[in-house]
């Protein structure tokens, strides 16, 4: 099932013996009917009774009673009530792991929900331990090296390098990059994302040589698998992009960077997060050119788009307003690059926590604006 379009369903049938496996079946039927509809605000309330009777009738301990908790967990996460979405995550974490292997499919969407939402809510460093024991459940399981294995391992990189642990997700991808060539058939795009995940870490700590080599190896796997028209070629391009500007080569940048947001905005559309954050960073390629005419009402739209398709602190939202306060200072327009300067600095602080290097970089900014 679709985790964001499905609720879950009770793998067998219950005999009507107990009038509460009845009324459980009514309110499932009824939250499948909200669920299908999309109208997840109704859907919170027979969640909450489904989850209520499922522990009266079957225990806390039991599949049944933690698939109502990840319905309503859903839920809370699809009408933007993070905190309350993780919370409810946990818990069915919890119940999951002692009856689950890290195999299953059921146990492995737990732990991508709660990383994508542990990320939106600034508890990262808990999923790591979720991450952790997921790993050393699978070695005692006797399937490390496999495929579950590497799939677990990246998805700890990941984290790792969002959380700036830069050593350990270096070592981590490296290993998980190295399995999977070992393991995986030449078809399989999952080499494409350990790939760009590598790229990434190298890039952000200054091996841009080899991060070149990791996005074009990437962008070749992808294109030879999935065509150029695809939107994570799309990604991948722009990715590529980005580094060349960070390495101070905006004309190298520049045609990854058209060929990135003519693609997404053919397949994702213009309202798509990707869209807008490929739209932030030719804003922020034409600012480094100088070309600021065309680089504002850019920055304006990916702010416009990133505004609606994010939550309020997501740390991308934070890193285009900060480059955009960078265009007002470069402008010579100072009390605005502060302005929103400040803007920048509260989402990135909230996203990342106060210790975070790019909330340092912020305050820099901010440093220099006022010195402005």
């Amino acid at each position: 099932a679709n985790a964001q379009q499905k609720a879950e369903t009770p793998a067998t049938a219950e005999k009507p013996t107990d009038p509460r496996i009845a009324k459980f079946s009514s309110e499932l039927a009824t939250l499948h009917t909200l669920w299908k509809a999309r109208k997840y605000r109704e859907a919170i309330a027979p969640a909450e009774r489904l989850t209520a009777l499922a522990r009266e009738i079957y225990g806390e301990n039991h599949l049944r009673f933690s698939g109502s908790l990840f319905n309503l967990a859903m839920l809370y996460r699809n009408t933007g009530q993070y905190e309350a979405a993780f919370a409810v995550f946990a818990k069915v974490f919890t119940i999951q792991h002692p009856l689950r292997s890290p195999t299953n499919k059921a146990y492995k969407r737990i732990l991508r929900q709660l990383d994508e939402t542990g990320q939106r809510v600034g508890t990262g460093r808990e999923v790591v331990g979720y991450l952790e024991t997921a790993i050393e459940k699978i070695a005692a399981e006797g399937a490390a090296g496999t495929t579950h294995d590497v799939e677990i391992q990246a998805r700890l990189g990941r984290l790792l390098r969002f959380l700036a642990d830069y050593d350990r997700a270096e070592q981590i991808l490296r290993e998980a990059l190295t399995l999977r060539r070992r393991i995986a058939p030449p078809d399989d795009i999952s080499i494409v994302m350990d790939l760009n995940n590598l790229a990434g870490i190298v890039r952000a700590r200054g091996k841009y040589a080899e991060a070149a080599k990791f996005y074009k190896e990437a962008i070749d796997v992808q294109i030879r698998i999935k065509g150029e028209n695809n939107a994570n070629t799309g990604i991948l391009l722009d990715n590529i992009a980005v580094m060349y500007l960070t390495m101070g080569q905006p004309e190298e940048a520049e045609p990854y960077q058209k060929r990135a947001l003519a693609i997404l905005e053919k397949t994702l559309g213009d309202h798509h997060r990707s869209t807008g954050i490929a739209l932030g960073n030719m804003a922020e390629l034409y600012r480094n050119l100088s070309r600021y005419a065309e680089s504002e009402p850019l920055f304006r739209r990916a702010i416009a788009i990133l505004t609606k398709a994010l939550p309020p602190n997501h740390p991308l939202l934070g890193a285009v307003t900060d480059n955009y306060a960078g265009l007002f200072q470069q402008r010579g327009q100072h009390e605005k690059a502060l302005e929103t300067y400040r803007k920048a600095i509260t989402i990135l602080s909230a996203a990342h926590g106060p210790e975070h290097p790019e909330v340092a970089v912020a305050y820099n900014n901010i440093g220099l604006a006022l010195g402005s």
